[in-house]
């Protein structure tokens, strides 16, 4: 969600930046990351926090401000490409419903 967050520049992304948490070895790479994520729409991690446990994230919009967000977690034996396809179109689905149900 932190990329989804478009207002914050990239020196106040770094001012939290650690190493330790985040997939990227260095600054430079979380930054490509977070631009990755930015222009994707979502989130996808496999493995970087957690071994073996892929995860799937999008934001949910309301006034252009992120106010939440669906994610998934599961084993990565079970989560085939094929599958990250279809679970992703169905949390972008489901955030764009819930979108259009905050709006006025």
């Amino acid at each position: 969600m932190l990329a989804a967050v478009s207002r914050l520049s990239d020196d106040e992304l770094l001012q939290g930046f650690d190493p330790q948490f985040a997939s990227g070895s260095n600054a430079q790479d979380f930054l490509a990351q977070i631009n990755t994520v930015r222009e994707q729409g979502y989130a996808y991690s496999h493995g970087e926090m957690n071994p073996g446990v892929v995860a799937l994230s999008v934001p949910i919009r309301s006034h252009n401000e992120v106010v939440a967000g669906i994610g998934l977690f599961d084993l990565e034996n079970r989560m085939t490409d094929e599958v990250v396809r279809e679970r992703l179109a169905n949390m972008k689905q489901s955030a764009q419903e819930i979108e259009w149900m905050l709006s006025p």
